[in-house]
């Protein structure tokens, strides 16, 4: 599934039953591995990279600076 964040727009805190993976398309994406929902605890995932999201594990997302575009996959969708 494709999904263009729009800038500013960050998903709230969730996790998923099954393991997802992301593929950065355009700019920059954001990524927290808890609950908190604040920006300043996110990784920096560039253009071209993929990460891990592991099944049951709390996560928050999405855009700080500029639209982003990112391929999810996983069972499920």
């Amino acid at each position: 599934m494709k999904n263009i964040f729009p800038v500013g727009v960050m998903s709230t805190p969730h996790s998923h039953d099954q393991d997802r993976w992301v593929m950065v398309i355009k700019e920059t994406w954001y990524s927290g591995t808890d609950a908190s929902l604040d920006p300043k605890n996110t990784i920096v995932i560039p253009e071209g990279s993929i990460m891990f999201h592991p099944a049951n594990a709390v996560h928050f997302d999405g855009s700080l600076k500029e639209p982003v575009e990112v391929q999810i996959i996983g069972m499920g969708l």
